[in-house]
Order: structure tokens, then sequence, then C-alpha cells
């Protein structure tokens, strides 16, 4: 997640994804993964953490002007926005117009108290959970096991069949 911003309306997670040519991801050995889904994971992390219901979250997955969106529909899948940079001001503004004030300030300034010391992590601690999420399923957060199919091994999410989310070993 790249931002998340408590509103009087709702919790914002802001995610703009950074996404690479082949051969940076050949030679990087990045794996894009779907920003949807990984915004989905966050905000069922923070409301496990939080103890609020997801439906407190709202969804932003921001795209530079350089990406060109197909086929995107504005909102999706409950309370997604996928949109260019420059319209999200304009987007969230809307909301914030048409949405009734659900959280005091005394509720914020104490959500941001616990989620402060989440900030305060060295380099070695980001590294760390950089490592712990290679071994998440990115869509749904549970462990990966390995599997074996008809062409080797792979990475499997554990919750199979209810989620089908599988990557190579490399």
């Amino acid at each position: 997640m790249n931002s998340f911003e408590p509103l009087p309306f709702s919790f914002v997670s802001l995610r703009s994804p950074v996404y690479m040519d082949g051969a940076e991801r050949r030679t990087l050995g990045g794996v894009i993964h779907n920003p949807v889904k990984q915004n989905r994971t966050h905000i069922s992390a923070l409301a496990e953490y939080l103890s609020m219901p997801e439906e407190a979250f709202s969804s932003y997955v921001v795209f530079s002007e350089r990406c060109t969106l197909k086929k995107v529909p504005r909102y999706f899948d409950g309370d997604i926005t996928v949109c260019h940079r420059h319209t999200m001001l304009c987007l969230m503004r809307k909301r914030i117009k048409d949405a009734p004030v659900v959280y005091s300030h005394a509720d914020i300034e104490r959500l941001a108290e616990l989620l402060r010391p989440l900030t305060e992590v060295t380099k070695e601690e980001k590294q760390q959970h950089i490592e712990d999420l290679k071994t998440k399923c990115p869509f749904c957060g549970q462990p990966l096991v390995m599997r074996h199919g008809r062409n080797g091994a792979f990475w499997g999410c554990s919750s199979y069949p209810k989620c089908r989310y599988t990557r190579s070993l490399d």
C-alpha cells in the first residue's frame, strides 16, 4: 500500500502500481500482481489490525498518465476506484461532497496513534516484511504451499480451490 488516509467519511487506501517492461521483469525477477487484489489484501489486514469492518475502507488504485486503462469501469467490485492520477482528486472530492461524516476527529486521531508504530520501522524490518510477503498469496493473504502438477512443482495458494493463485518456483 502506498498510502492510507483516515478521512471523516471513510478510510482510504491508495495504491499506485509500478509496472516494469519485460526486460526489467526478467532482470529483477519481478512478479506483477493485480493491484486491486493487493489493495484488498491490505485493507483486510488493516481492518483486522484496527478491529474494524472492511466496509469502513475505500480503495483507490491510481495509475500514472503513462498507463492506458482498457475496459476498466471507474467503480467496480464494491468500493474500489480505479483511475488515473489526474482524476483522483476530482473523484475524491465528489465522494467527500456526497458522503456523511462517520468518524470524529478524535476517532481519526485514535486510529492514527494505533498505526503510527507501524510506520516507524527500520530498513531491515521492511526488507523482512517484503520477504515474508513472498510466502503469502497476493490475492487472499493465505500461505503459499509447494504443489506438484503435470508440469512440475509450483507455488499454490493453500486455500485452493477457493483461491486459484499459482506462481512458478523461480
